[in-house]
Order: C-alpha cells, then structure tokens, then sequence
C-alpha cells in the first residue's frame, strides 16, 4: 500500500494505526521499528515518524480490555526509535467509536510534533511521559519527562501498583509539581501502572494542555519475588 508513494520526496512520515494489532499486541515495538527502518531504507535514514497513540474506546463486543492498554503501551515504548514523537489521544476517543470524531485535537497535536521534528521549530509537542518510579519508606514517587505544570482533569489520578504477589492495590495519587506521588505503605511494589484500562476516566496533562501517555513502569529497587 505504501509502494506507490516509495518515490516522492518527503519530509516526515505521520503514521495513525495500531487497532488491527490489538488481539496480540506483544511485539508491537519490533513490528513498529522494522516499519520505520522500511520508510528510512527508502527516504533518509533520520526520516523523522510520527505516530499516533490509540484512543480510548470500548468495544461493544467487550472485546479491548487489557489490550488496548498493551497495545498503547507498546507504541510508548516505540519512543526509543531515534527522531520518532508520539501523539496521544487517550482523552479524544469516543466509547463507542473505533475511529475518535474528535480529528482536530489529532491533527493539531501531530502539526505540533511535524513542527519540531521535520522543520526544527521550538514548539511543546510532548505530553508527560513516565520517567521513573521510586518508593522510599512506602512512599512511591513518579516523575515524568516533560511534565511541567502536571495536573489532572475530570478527577483525582489513580494510580494502579502491583506486588510482589501479581496482586493489583488502587490509591489516589497526590499531584506535587512534576511528580504523582502515592502513600503505598508497606506493600512490596513492583510496578507501577496508569490509565491501564480500554476508557480511562482521569487523564494527566502539562502546563502546555498535552496528555499524558498510559504506561506500565517499574519500580526502582522493588521488594519482588521475581
């Protein structure tokens, strides 16, 4: 499908696709960077590609779930691919619509990311990313690359932690600066997960109105069996 444009001269590549991939999102990161390698064999080896996150959506059918959270997952990991942005849209999506309605957040947050990628323009494109999760004395802290002015809409941030055990425990998380910072008391954590669902409620933007990526980190230095 792409063999008819191979020839042309372009600047950057915007990419939106990924929900055919969700019945088996392991390996999304491999499929992605071999993807973005084919583009560069063919353009310039640092053809900058932008992607698109998927937005939240609930299938009638019952059938995203966990999935869809993997398969976003994945995509954010494809962050490690050199000269790629990330455009999330977690907040755009419609519960019963595969394809958001929503097209104008999408194309503004994606402009964004072609401004400073493919023309060098000193623009904000980035919404907070997951950096690293610490506890220390129960208390577990995330910071966030490009998270400036962090706040949260439609509700308190709730954060997902898992033990030792593969056993799940909610809290609310408290807001300090750039950080979410959660009293997880004497419970060995492992991980650290957010918006981990098909339709999260609460969604995390910076100072510059951009959301957060869903992620699924671990935690520095965890008490695990494993």
């Amino acid at each position: 499908m792409l063999a008819p444009v191979l020839g042309y001269d372009v600047d950057g590549v915007i990419w939106y696709q990924g929900e055919s991939n969700t019945p088996k999102p392991q390996g999304y990161k491999a499929l992605f960077g071999d993807f973005a390698a084919h583009l560069r064999a063919y353009y310039k080896k640092d053809l900058p590609v932008i992607f698109t996150q998927l937005a939240s959506f609930v299938d009638p059918a019952g059938t995203t779930g966990e999935n869809w959270a993997q398969l976003r997952d994945e995509q954010r990991q494809c962050l490690d691919i050199p000269n790629t942005a990330m455009v999330v849209t977690i907040d755009c999506g419609e519960w019963n619509d595969i394809h958001p309605q929503d097209k104008k957040t999408v194309g503004q947050r994606l402009a964004l990311c072609a401004k400073r990628l493919a023309y060098g323009e000193d623009v904000a494109c980035f919404g907070p990313s997951a950096k690293e999760a610490v506890i220390i004395n129960g208390e577990l802290k995330i910071t966030f690359d490009h998270g400036t002015g962090l706040w949260a809409k439609n509700g308190r941030p709730v954060v997902e932690v898992v033990d030792s055990n593969e056993k799940a425990h909610h809290f609310y998380a408290k807001i300090v600066e750039n950080t979410l910072v959660v009293q997880a008391g004497e419970i060995p954590v492992c991980r650290v997960l957010f918006a981990w669902t098909d339709y999260p409620a609460v969604v995390l933007y910076n100072a510059h109105g951009l959301p957060a990526s869903p992620f699924n980190i671990p935690v520095t230095k965890p008490a695990c069996s494993n």
